[in-house]
């Protein structure tokens, strides 16, 4: 079977597919001129993988930074996958989908937001509404975390939190359970996207205990339904 590699720029990432083993990589930075045509080789390789592919196939997406165009064409590349998901596929409870982020572009105070938003107990019934499950032995929820934790905490604390903080190089989201179709990744991931967006310098006038709360970041998301869709509706009619 075919292997397409496509050499890494400062603009583009490396990306390398063996077909025949079902390996795919994808890492650096996604800020093309033209994501669908610079994407469009390997979405092509993985229609014709789609048709035989091999019982395992190994994914590893390491971008430290992707603009909005990237993530649209990042998505398709998963979508080919779930559209050939075995029906009779099985999942274990103790599985789940984890979310690294490079801390490079993150601010201390984008660090602590997202810190703080995800263990506060008042935005637990949201948090789970968008993750599956919550509060459990691999990602509890922690009131004591607040924006100025991770600066007090050099040493992360427990990893088992809803947001690792142990690792040197990217924060772990912990939170949610695993996919088991397209629109369930999909809302998931642009979920960790837009509370990171969200979280950034200067999107707000509120003070932070109010920026932290799931209303400020729902009606922050109303202006920007386009970018996130299949977090918009999975969220339409929360309360």
């Amino acid at each position: 079977m075919e292997r397409i590699v496509i050499e890494g720029t400062p603009k583009t990432p490396t990306i390398s597919f063996d077909m025949a083993s079902g390996q795919l990589e994808i890492r650096g930075r996604s800020i093309p001129e033209n994501s669908i045509e610079f994407y469009k080789p390997l979405v092509e390789h993985l229609e014709k993988y789609a048709q035989k592919p091999q019982s395992n196939t190994n994914v590893n997406i390491q971008l430290e930074y992707f603009n909005t165009s990237s993530s649209k064409c990042i998505l398709d590349v998963f979508k080919k996958f779930y559209d050939n998901i075995p029906p009779d596929l099985k999942v274990e409870k103790n599985v789940g989908m984890h979310v690294h982020i490079s801390r490079k572009p993150l601010s201390h105070l984008t660090i602590g937001k997202l810190t703080e938003f995800l263990n506060r107990l008042d935005n637990k019934q949201f948090i789970h509404h968008i993750a599956g499950r919550i509060d459990n032995s691999y990602a509890r929820m922690s009131n004591d975390r607040n924006v100025t934790f991770a600066w007090k905490n050099r040493n992360g604390g427990d990893r088992y939190n809803a947001l690792n903080l142990n690792n040197q190089n990217t924060i772990e989201v912990r939170l949610f359970a695993t996919p088991m179709n397209y629109k369930e990744f999909a809302m998931r991931l642009q979920f960790v996207q837009a509370l990171v967006d969200y979280c950034s310098p200067a999107q707000s006038n509120e003070s932070l205990k109010k920026q932290t709360h799931y209303e400020a970041f729902i009606h922050w998301l109303d202006n920007r339904r386009r970018m996130f869709p299949e977090l918009s509706n999975h969220l339409k009619g929360y309360q």
